[in-house]
């Protein structure tokens, strides 16, 4: 099953402790960046779980060495070769786009426009579609 790898999280459930699962070699990171590599949406779709349960702390400049961590899953995600994966990716990218529209300062900071809107301005192709 998708989610025997991953640690149970404790009752008393913290953002700090999901944030610790995520630094480093932490099981969570671990298991959406193979889901992903095995073209399986569902490691994407726990990246924008993950997104939604980090709320504020992806928004300001302390959460940005793990937002820029979690960028990368994502970006792996909108490279892919597979239909499937990149349908996925843009469908969770919708769940960070929502995240920061939340706080006005962050939706309106001209870098955080820039990081939202690139992968809607770039085409994929696979290596058997023409560019048109």
């Amino acid at each position: 099953m998708f989610l025997d790898s991953v640690a149970v999280p404790p009752r008393d459930f913290t953002v700090s402790w999901l944030v610790d699962e995520l630094k480093g070699d932490g099981p969570f990171y671990k298991l959406m960046e193979s889901e992903v590599a095995a073209k399986n949406p569902h490691g994407l779709h726990t990246w924008g779980i993950v997104i939604r349960l980090l709320d504020s702390v992806i928004r300001h400049s302390d959460g940005t060495p793990l937002l820029n961590r979690l960028l990368a899953i994502a970006q792996d995600g909108f490279k892919s070769v597979d239909e499937d994966i990149r349908e996925q990716t843009f469908i969770e990218w919708k769940t960070l786009i929502d995240n920061f529209a939340t706080e006005s300062a962050v939706i309106n900071n001209a870098k955080r426009i820039k990081l939202l809107t690139r992968p809607l301005a770039v085409r994929t192709y696979s290596s058997s579609e023409e560019p048109k």
